[in-house]
Order: C-alpha cells, then structure tokens, then sequence
C-alpha cells in the first residue's frame, strides 16, 4: 500500500524532484491543448466584448468592416504573443532541469574517476561542456524573452498613443 502511494507521488510534477520526470510534466504541458482552447476562448471573448462596445444601440447601424479586421487582428496578434510567451517560459523551466541532470551526472563521474580514467575524464570534459552550453542557452533565452516583454510594451505604448490621437 505505502509502495503504491509513493510510486503515485513519483509523477506528481508538484511534489516530484526528479529533473527527469518535471521534464516529462513539462512537455505533456506544452502539447496540452486545453491551455491553447483557454486563450483562443478568451481572446474570442475578447472580440466579442470589443464589438459590443463599438456598436451603439441608440443609434443602430453596421460595424465598419476595418474595426472587424482590426479587432481579430488583435486577437491573432494576443493569441501568437502568449502562445510564444508560454513555449519559451516552459523551454526555460526544461533547461533549469536539464541542468540539474547534467549536474547529478557530473557528481556520479568522479566516483568511476578510478575505474577507466582516459574514458572518464573525457566524459566529465562533455558533461562539463554540455552544463555550459545549457547555461549559455538558459542566458540568451532570458535575454530574449526580456527583448520580447519590452517589445510588447512598446507596441502596446505606441498603439495607446495612436488610439489617443483619434
């Protein structure tokens, strides 16, 4: 009974250490549809809140075919920018893990130090080289999604100004 209960907390990615099995949790993540459904719900709520108050029930009329446009045009542009956001945050989270492991590796060579030392060594030089290459990686993603998050600030500041000036 007490094997099962561990065994059923060993996939658990909230109380599960494991670097390998959060990185297993992480990619079901990312192909979770519901996650992609949720958004595109909100940003069809969205639109549909934008048109409401766009059209005046005192004076009824057509909505102008450019506000439609522009109004879904925003919403393909909420819809690419989260789903981008959120494939890079869990990228992120996959490369912290992916560190761990490198790191647990490199802890277990120098006790097979002794065994095979030419092989061992060389496979120490890669792990070494492999923790870089991840920590460079972990380094530019952080800088990108920073770039991005201003950019969006930007466009978001200047599409403000722009809708002040009408």
């Amino acid at each position: 009974m007490k094997k099962e209960l561990n065994e059923k907390m060993a996939f658990n990615p909230l109380i599960d250490k494991n670097p390998k099995h959060r990185i297993q949790s992480l990619n079901k993540l990312k192909t979770n549809p519901w996650i992609y459904l949720l958004v595109l719900a909100i940003a069809i709520m969205m639109d549909i809140l934008l048109i409401y108050f766009e059209y005046d029930f005192a004076y009824p009329r057509s909505i102008e075919t450019s506000y439609i446009l522009m109004v879904i045009g925003i919403t393909i542009v909420f819809v690419v920018i989260f789903i981008a956001y959120w494939n890079i945050c869990i990228e992120l989270q996959k490369t912290k893990y992916k560190r761990l492991l490198i790191d647990e590796e490199i802890n277990t060579i120098p006790d097979e130090l002794e065994l095979n030392i030419d092989k061992n060594l060389i496979k120490l030089s890669y792990k070494y080289l492999d923790q870089y290459y991840l920590q460079t990686r972990e380094h530019a993603q952080k800088g990108f999604v920073l770039t991005f998050s201003v950019a969006i600030f930007g466009g978001i500041i200047i599409a403000i100004g722009i809708i002040a000036m009408f």
